[in-house]
């Protein structure tokens, strides 16, 4: 019917394909309102630069994706991320972990998890804390007011013995930080998968919702 339309290739789980699905709607809305806002040449060459660095043939110590996929095997990954900033990669990794590793994971954000989620790491709890690693994700534009809200919580875990990781932006576009750092997050569910012995594509309990659903 003459309707232009974007289609995605098959053959993916959409999560595979966070690209197709957001690069070009963004395009298209910088061309409706005229702001042209991002440097997609950056994207590519940051992206690009990474993934040499993730690949399977490199070694642990220069690959940021193994080290934390190690340090996370047999914990339970707390995902923390900054409000208007990086929540949005906070929330992604965190359903990356479920559907790739197969594994419980949680998300919040600063400065919010500073009111509620820190409480129980003080131990006065029953659960132990050592279960849990968590995983920041920075910005370097973060406000100087978040970094110290980080750096002090990061301490506080230090003395009760909680290990955790960083993964940090890359780039100086806000949609290349955005997306630098989820494809950080992607390989480090990938690798946790392999360590576990998982494969990451299938997501069995989905596809049995699905199908019980179509019951009804």
């Amino acid at each position: 019917n003459r309707v232009p339309f974007i289609q995605v290739p098959s053959g993916m789980p959409p999560r595979c394909a966070i690209g197709f699905l957001s690069i070009p709607a963004v395009i298209l809305l910088e061309r409706i309102t005229g702001d042209y806002l991002f440097n997609y040449q950056e994207l590519i060459e940051v992206i690009s630069d990474m993934c040499k660095k993730y690949l399977p043939e490199e070694g642990i110590n220069n690959n940021l994706a193994k080290s934390i996929a190690l340090r996370v095997k047999g914990k339970v990954p707390l995902i923390y991320g900054v409000n208007r900033l990086t929540d949005v990669v906070a929330h992604r990794l965190k359903t990356q972990f479920n559907e790739n590793s197969k594994v419980i994971a949680s998300w919040d954000v600063f400065p919010e998890l500073n009111h509620n989620e820190i409480v129980p790491f003080s131990g006065e709890g029953e659960v132990k804390l050592n279960i849990f690693h968590p995983i920041f994700i920075r910005d370097k534009k973060e406000s100087e007011r978040i970094a110290k809200r980080i750096q002090i919580t990061q301490s506080l875990f230090k003395k009760g013995g909680i290990e955790y990781s960083e993964i940090w932006t890359e780039g100086s576009s806000f949609l290349t930080r955005i997306f630098s750092s989820i494809y950080t997050g992607d390989w480090v569910s990938f690798y946790l998968a392999v360590l576990q012995g998982v494969d990451p594509t299938p997501i069995t309990f989905i596809d049995l919702l699905k199908n019980e659903l179509k019951k009804f």
